[in-house]
């Protein structure tokens, strides 16, 4: 499997967090990802049995202690959830399978589509007007949520 990291520096049409996959299978396997992203902090740790990606724009505690919960040998989206505050996305790679999770409030939002054998995951609406995106209950779903998440998790 192939793996492509881009860090997206400085470019004025994106916004300050930004998240875009594409998951490319070849028949029931990953063949290639590709990320493009521009976070405040990224972290990134790749072991023998797993690969994991965290990009973030906000967090609400020190990045030390989200460090040392990515390194950990096994990633585990609950634990890791209840452990780090803050508005972020989490990619995991483990047997050919790719797991994404995000904060415990789901404060990103992350849109998906599928064409042919391509995934595709954004936190751009508008990347997918070319593509003919056409979920209205997905929408109404965002657009009522939109502003009514709680910002901390004792609120």
């Amino acid at each position: 499997m192939k793996l492509k990291i881009n860090k997206i520096k400085n470019k004025k049409n994106y916004p300050t967090y930004y998240l875009n996959i594409h998951c490319i299978m070849n028949k029931n396997s990953i063949s290639e990802i590709n990320i493009n992203y521009k976070a405040s902090f990224s972290h990134f740790v790749e072991n023998q049995n797993q690969k994991t990606y965290f990009f973030s724009d906000k967090l609400e505690i020190p990045k030390k202690t989200v460090i040392n919960q990515l390194n950990k040998n096994r990633f585990a989206p609950k634990e890791f959830q209840e452990n780090v505050d803050g508005r972020f996305i989490v990619l995991n790679v483990k047997n050919n399978s790719l797991s994404i999770c995000s904060d415990k409030l789901g404060r990103t939002d992350l849109f998906y589509t599928k064409e042919k054998d391509i995934y595709t995951f954004s936190t751009i609406l508008n990347e997918f007007t070319s593509l003919g995106y056409n979920d209205d209950l997905s929408l109404i779903n965002f657009f009522m949520l939109y502003g009514s998440r709680a910002p901390r998790t004792k609120t």
